[in-house]
């Protein structure tokens, strides 16, 4: 097997094979005899194509400009270019709206300031005890004390959090069961509480280090007065189970909608201190829509060489992972410096530092828990005089990267909660804080949990500080000046009490309390409670022209006209009130200009050299050339404006559009060097082109592909020795990514142009040349360097041989290159293993070398999927034919390629149906489903090798080289059958040899060593050779192949005789042992063969065997291909068995009847059968 690791050039696919929808656009036909640049019209963008293939047709035709001939005399270079306009011009009017109403455009709109409230119902359960059976009590606390803590109802929310330890309940006699029952005692009257929640926990530990989150269980949530100076018994709803060995955790809280009263509760102060409390008015952000986020004008703040970028975030698990960014900010060139993907679809989180023309990155893959369903506390920090950026989670350090010396410099804006064009994050965020200083990991950790105050040791340092604490205002803490403006439809909220986690305070005094166990009475009320919610207000952000850029100047944050809804306990809207406008906007546009012009990009996405046309056919239709183009689709989008060819030959160029998903799509194709031109070889080795550059990664990008595409020029040395740069000389290829070598490659075309389809040509055609043969496409060299990437951006470097020092001539030879680096998102599937190509058995022209065949299949496939494919399940058929099974194992990264050889036993393979259609389909990649299933199968036409019967004759005329030349005859099982090596072999000599070979397929192969053939025009010395194939059947003789001198490389031909199989078959008949020789069937009884009974027609035969029989026998259709109605009557004309049968070229069926001894008659009818036999029954 040879893995294909350097061409995306596709060459046998046929435009009738695809069983997806296929979109075919044809530019220049042969009637444009010198239009070779046109605008056509392509699909628009938002059709989604998994491979988009290039058909190149060229025809020899007189009616061609170039020079006289059918085909031009010379090997041209020529490329197909697509011309990318751009758009960018200089001097336009540029506009941009001077108001942005919730984050969107608008002409006018209606707003006003009063305030609209949402009603939101839910279910509130009650317990009522009615009766006390039996009843154990624990009295916690002696009450010498008291607290405003435990319930501060003098606040929004408040929650108080505290330990038990498990010997002092036991020691009140509570036993490990349900706890129902939980009193306060109270000494002061507070306010009513909305929500009271009591939540308790089993908790081993004795201490609490920080309040707890998780494993607490709500045992009681209900609106709710203590309204009893002593004691307040709270019924539990939801009964607690102690298990008897662990401490209980008890946390209580509430969330009013305004600050009250304060309560005072009973309580005593502890030696240990076991209970934590918070209580106020802490806020957050939700950014739930595309259009919610903040942007921060920064009045061209210099960050300097440091920075901390911090934040608390809770993503929303219903919509992430997905491609988000949760800030990022622009220089004064509107060029990214600051990013953090969190995450980005791929679940890894990027962290994106630099200004200028790229920026550092450091990424990681998270876990699920790191970026959703719960809060988390990130700090981003970068200092660039160390080199070191760094990945704070939850206040240990997660990622790291050094060597990222980029600077950070003046910054222009900066958005929260999105990319500057998209990419939304989802979920919720608090304490959003910037430094121009990288903060110490101890300083992260000290105060990532309470909000900054003097005290920080980088106070002085804050650029932007947003708590959210203060509603609709978006109040900057920081002492830096900077101004914040909300987009779209912000929603600010407080934390309900149970949430509350930050600005704890630890404390020694506890809540006096009861907890009460027994068996009771007890009923459930279940009422309908109503919670107020403000509607979020709505942003009309004004816009200033500064410099030639909008941006944002004022922000005014009122309500549209619109409903405030009464939602019931499902979700459902159940009333409405309107509110309407009493303020008219009227948006307007800004303006401002740029430079004037369009920037045309040039792509070069197919190179082809032309073929040395004197005396060449491309046939009646021409010659198609078959390339990958799908990494170009982009381009080929809207009117396309597209040159390819010269004047040579006619030119017929289509695309094909196959609809469906790409393996991964392309987010960005650069050159970094720029558009496809010549390049001479010292300036290559000396770096004066193709010199080491930076690549800045795409943000969106998950993979990095480099295509080279090089061909060497030229015939220039100093001494006059061969090899003559560059088309003859062979060089090594080399890539380096950041320094270090990511390949080798040779681009040297060793046999491929003396093995050419197009062939004899013209011309010197098949010499060995640096990248080309003259008729062919340019093949590309493709490698993908992802492993060697980690940060947003690399130095991506080319090397070539040195220029010899005693031939510094060779120099001045040339190499026409096309590099493009291709970034693409992550890869559409896991496990996608395709179909690529089917070499063999295919009519395709470029493989015509190598066809008909009477051997294995060979087909290529390819890795699309994420994971490495390591196995694969193949399965190959010929239409109406038997399909056989190949377990492939190997090791193919994303997009890589291997060409296999298919398991092959005998030319019946290939007698299917008479429609000579061979399918491959691919599944159960690395055992598992494919999850792509439109690129498992490929088709190709075919045709059978000749067939002929009695004895060959091998007729080789030799030349004056001999010892260059090979021939051997293969059987089915490439087994070497005969041979004529170089050493057996005479110059000037005529061979003869007569063989009398077995049924079946062979394949005979000559080679030549120095690629030039029998013949060959341009080196006369060798003399003229010649081969033929002659047959000799009954005493006649006849030709059957008279092979072209001038072959080349070698020749590749396939024939059988008698027929497509060999002489022996051993089989199975239904599990009946039995052998074909010769094409009569025989059946294996011990020792013996007997024949089995068979009675033939004009086009098929029937075998019954065997017969006389017991019952059991077997029905055999030879040569029939339908359905076949079975009937067998007794002697009175009774039908005695019916049956269908299913035959494709033949069918073997077991039959067990239970049938009286006797002589039965056997029909048999079918579309093209009636015939009866006779069948006894002993």
């Amino acid at each position: 097997m040879k893995k294909l690791l350097t061409t995306s050039l596709l060459f046998v696919i046929a435009l009738s094979l695809f069983a997806q929808d296929t979109t075919f656009v044809q530019t220049f036909t042969f009637d444009d005899i010198t239009k070779r640049r046109n605008v056509y019209q392509f699909p628009d963008s938002l059709e989604a194509f998994r491979k988009v293939l290039m058909y190149k047709t060229l025809k020899c035709d007189q009616a061609t400009t170039q020079d006289g001939f059918a085909c031009g005399e010379w090997d041209y270079l020529t490329y197909t270019f697509v011309y990318d306009h751009t758009g960018v011009l200089d001097s336009n009017l540029a506009t941009h709206r001077k108001y942005l109403a919730g984050g969107n455009d608008f002409q006018t709109i209606q707003t006003h300031t009063t305030p609209m409230f949402d009603v939101y119902q839910w279910s509130q359960t009650n317990r009522s005890i009615s009766s006390v059976i039996s009843e154990n009590i624990f009295d916690y606390g002696n009450g010498a004390s008291s607290s405003t803590d435990v319930i501060a109802s003098d606040m929004k929310s408040s929650r108080f959090q505290y330990l038990i330890k498990k010997e002092d309940i036991i020691a009140s006699g509570l036993a490990s069961d349900t706890i129902d029952r939980l009193s306060l005692n109270l000494q002061g009257i507070g306010s009513a509480l909305e929500h009271f929640t009591v939540r308790m926990r089993n908790y081993a530990p004795n201490t609490i280090t920080r309040m707890e989150w998780s494993g607490l269980t709500t045992v009681l949530e209900e609106n709710i007065t203590l309204a009893t100076i002593g004691l307040n018994t709270l019924n539990l709803t939801e009964s607690f189970v102690w298990d008897g060995t662990n401490n209980v955790l008890v946390d209580i809280s509430f969330a009013n909608t305004d600050a009250g009263a304060s309560s005072t509760v009973q309580a005593e102060i502890q030696i240990d201190s076991l209970g934590w409390f918070v209580n106020g008015d802490d806020g957050y952000m939700t950014f739930s829509e595309n259009r919610n986020r903040i942007e921060v004008p920064l009045s061209s703040y210099d960050f300097e060489d440091e920075i901390t970028v911090s934040f608390w975030a809770y993503g929303d698990p219903g919509n992430l992972p997905a491609n988000t960014s949760i800030f990022e900010a622009t220089d004064i060139n509107d060029v990214r410096a600051l990013n953090c993907h969190l995450p980005w679809s791929n679940s890894s989180v990027y962290w994106d530092a630099g200004d200028g023309s790229g920026y550092d990155r450091i990424n990681k893959a998270a876990n699920a828990n790191d970026m959703m369903g719960q809060w988390n506390h990130w700090a981003m920090t970068k200092n660039t005089a160390t080199g070191e950026m760094k990945i704070y989670l939850n206040g240990t350090q997660w990622q790291t990267g050094t060597d990222k010396n980029r600077g950070l410099g003046v910054l222009k804006r900066m958005i929260i909660g999105s990319g500057m064009n998209g990419n939304p994050f989802f979920g919720k965020m608090d304490e959003f804080r910037v430094w121009k200083k990288e903060l110490t990991q101890a300083t992260i950790q000290n105060w990532m949990y309470k909000n900054v105050t003097s005290a920080h040791p980088n106070y002085s340092d804050m650029a932007i500080y947003f708590k959210f604490d203060d509603g609709y205002n978006l109040v900057n803490s920081a002492g830096s000046g900077l101004e914040g403006f909300w987009h779209g439809a912000p929603i600010v909220k407080t934390y309900p009490g149970w949430e509350m986690f930050r600005n704890a305070t630890k404390t020694n005094k506890v809540p006096r309390l009861t907890l009460s166990q027994g068996d009771y009475i007890d009923s459930y009320v279940t009422t309908t409670v109503n919670d107020t919610a403000n509607q979020p207000l709505f942003s009309i952000v004004e816009y200033g022209v500064v410099g030639n850029a909008a941006e944002a100047i004022n922000g005014t944050y009122v309500r549209p006209d619109g409903y405030s809804y009464v939602y019931n306990a499902m979700g459902v809207a159940i009333d409405s009130n309107y509110y309407a406008g009493n303020t008219t906007w009227t948006n307007a546009d800004l303006s401002f200009y740029y430079p004037p012009f369009e920037v045309i990009d040039r792509y070069e996405i197919g190179r082809f050299i032309t073929p040395y046309g004197i005396g060449l056919s491309l046939g009646p239709d021409g010659f198609t050339w078959v390339y990958d183009v799908t990494d170009y689709a982009h381009l080929l989008r809207g009117e396309v404006d597209i040159s390819s060819g010269n004047q040579q030959e006619l030119l017929d160029l289509k695309f094909a559009f196959v609809q469906g998903t790409p393996p991964a799509h392309v987010v960005e194709l650069t050159r970094p060097w720029g558009q496809s031109r010549s390049m001479s070889y010292s300036a290559l080795d000396n770096d004066d082109a193709l010199e080491p550059i930076s690549i800045d990664v795409h943000p969106n990008a998950a993979r990095q592909k480099v295509i080279a595409r090089f061909t060497g020029h030229g015939h220039n040395s100093n001494t006059g020795s061969f090899p003559h740069c560059c088309e003859w000389k062979d060089n090594t290829h080399s890539l380096y990514v950041n320094n270090n070598l990511a390949t080798d490659w040779h681009i040297w075309q060793t046999n491929q142009c003396a093995f050419n389809p197009v062939y004899p040509q013209g011309g010197t055609w098949p010499g060995a040349r640096e990248g080309w043969c003259p008729g062919d496409l340019v093949k590309n060299f493709e490698y993908d360097i992802t492993d060697m990437i980690s940060g947003s951006t690399y130095d991506l470097d080319y090397r070539i041989t040195p220029v010899p020092n005693n031939n510094q001539g060779m120099g001045n030879g040339n190499y026409v290159v096309a590099m493009h680096v291709i970034q693409y998102d992550e890869p559409a599937h896991a496990l996608d293993a395709e179909v690529y190509d089917v070499i063999a058995p295919s009519n395709r022209g470029y493989f015509s070398r190598m066809n008909p065949v009477c051997y294995a299949p060979k087909i290529v496939i390819r890795n699309n999927g994420s994971t490495v494919l390591t196995s694969a399940n193949i399965t190959y058929q010929v239409a109406g034919g038997l399909p056989k099974n190949y377990e492939w194992t190997g090791s193919l990264g994303f997009l890589e390629q291997e060409e296999v050889t298919l398991p092959f036993q005998d030319g019946a393979f290939y007698l299917g149906d008479g429609s000579n259609v061979f399918t491959a389909t691919i599944s159960n990649p690395n055992g598992s489903v494919d999850q792509y299933a439109d690129n498992d199968a490929l088709n190709s036409h075919f045709e059978l090798p000749p067939v002929t019967e009695g004895e060959i004759i091998l007729h080789l005329t030799t030349n004056n080289f001999s010892s260059e030349n090979e021939l051997k005859l293969y059987d089915a099982m490439n087994n070497v059958v005969f041979s004529r090596s170089g050493a057996q072999l005479q110059s000037n000599t005529i061979y003869r040899d007569t063989l009398s070979l077995d049924t079946g397929c062979y394949r005979i192969e000559i080679t030549d060593q120095a690629n030039d053939g029998l013949s060959y025009w341009a080196n006369s010395n060798q003399g003229a050779g010649s081969f033929r194939i002659w047959t000799f059947n009954n005493g006649a003789l006849g030709l059957l192949k008279n092979f072209e001198p001038e072959f080349g490389h070698k020749i590749d031909f396939a024939f059988a005789i008698d027929a497509m199989t060999i002489d022996t078959i051993f089989i199975e008949v239904n599990g009946v042992p039995a052998v074909v020789i010769g094409g009569d069937t025989f059946e294996v009884n011990g020792n013996n063969l007997y024949p089995l009974s068979v009675e033939k027609t004009d086009d098929f035969s029937i075998g019954l065997y065997p017969n006389p029989n017991n019952g059991s026998f077997n029905v055999e259709l030879i040569g029939y291909t339908g359905v076949v109605d079975m009937q067998l009557y007794d002697l009175s004309g009774k039908i005695v068995h019916q049956d269908k049968l299913i035959s494709m070229r033949g069918t073997s069926q077991n039959f067990q009847l239970n049938l009286s001894p006797g002589i039965y008659l056997v029909r048999f009818n079918g579309e093209l059968i009636n015939e009866t036999m006779r069948v006894v029954i002993e």
